[in-house]
């Protein structure tokens, strides 16, 4: 039983999912943070490549997303907007989200910004939920805000 549980949790409340065989490549798709009572959920997953560790958490302000690509790895990483702004148009959402990694901006005005190192590319997630950032191995902290 508790392996069933602790698979949902980071599969699909962290989504922690391998893209490519041995987790060479990685999807971090958070859900459900920020909904009724749940405002943070935190797991590390073992992979052959090393730890997957992802922490994700809300308040009514901002969202952060901290993230641990093991080294040999990359990953596409869904930084989840706050729920009261994905509620309107995605285009209006994206658009009104500033987002930042340690401290340098990584998404404003609706576009990804360049210059942050291991941070390779971004875009509006197909939902118009979240910022899908390419990530090479290492840690990051993103963190999203009202633009």
């Amino acid at each position: 039983m508790f392996g069933t549980v602790s698979a949902w949790f980071y599969r699909k409340l962290l989504g922690i999912t391998p893209l490519e065989p041995g987790y060479a490549r990685v999807s971090i798709k958070p859900s459900g943070i920020g909904h009724a009572s749940l405002t943070h959920a935190a797991a590390t997953v073992a992979t052959p490549r090393g730890d997957v560790v992802v922490a994700v958490a809300s308040n009514a302000t901002s969202v952060t997303l901290e993230v641990t690509v093991p080294v040999g790895a990359t990953a596409l990483a869904a930084i989840p907007l706050l729920p009261a702004r994905a509620a309107g148009s995605p285009a209006a959402s994206v658009t009104a989200v500033a987002i930042s990694e340690g401290g340098k901006a990584v998404w404003s005005q609706g576009k990804f910004v360049p210059g942050v190192p291991g941070v390779s590319a971004g875009k509006a997630g197909a939902d118009g939920m979240s910022i899908e950032m390419e990530l090479v191995s290492g840690s990051y902290a993103f963190t999203a805000t009202k633009a």
